[in-house]
């Protein structure tokens, strides 16, 4: 039995992006529902350095925002599991939420078709 093909990285943007739509919000591969997004996808040569000693640079891209619909994520907050989001395009990344109240988001992997 074939399993499904594994995530393919999405190809890094080479300047700061910012991406405006619907898309759908998904864990552990259920699906919860459906959600605006208003994200900024920030390549790791436009990100300023971390001052914290013994941190390394970051090869991936930062990406943080917000679900700008009224999105009850809670109990998956509560859990602190990752969810998925999947953009209008189709590529997905998974995040966590930072402030439940507003739906803060940042992505706890890099961008995947």
């Amino acid at each position: 039995m074939a399993g499904a093909p594994a995530p393919q990285p999405a190809p890094m943007p080479d300047d700061v992006v910012r991406l405006q739509g619907r898309g759908v919000v998904y864990r552990n591969g259920q699906r919860l529902g459906e959600t605006g997004y208003d994200i900024m996808i920030v390549p790791p040569q436009h990100s300023r350095p971390t001052l914290e000693p013994g941190t390394p640079p970051s090869d991936r891209p930062d990406i943080t925002g917000y679900l700008t619909d009224r999105f009850y994520i809670g109990e998956d907050v509560q859990n602190g599991g990752a969810l998925t989001l999947v953009l209008e395009d189709g590529r997905r990344f998974d995040f966590t939420v930072l402030v439940p109240d507003t739906n803060e988001i940042i992505a706890v992997s890099p961008l995947y078709q």
